[in-house]
């Protein structure tokens, strides 16, 4: 069984504080920039992406064993 100690809790309670911060903030930004993008025009066209082709067509990593 699995006991947490209090500063371990304390630390997850921390995390989880500041991860709520970063979505808040990352929802704000997505908000702002939506607002953005509408304040240019009033019409405003987009299509669908298609991961699984961009998937196929990107290259492989490769690295440098010399540098």
């Amino acid at each position: 069984m699995w006991v947490k100690s209090n500063k371990y809790i304390k630390t997850q309670a921390e995390l989880w504080d500041i991860q709520s911060k970063q979505a808040d903030l990352r929802k704000h930004s997505h908000e702002k920039l939506a607002n953005y993008i509408i304040s240019l025009g009033d019409r405003i066209l987009f299509g669908t992406m298609n991961y699984s082709g961009l998937q196929k067509r990107s290259k492989k990593t490769t690295t440098n064993d010399k540098t």
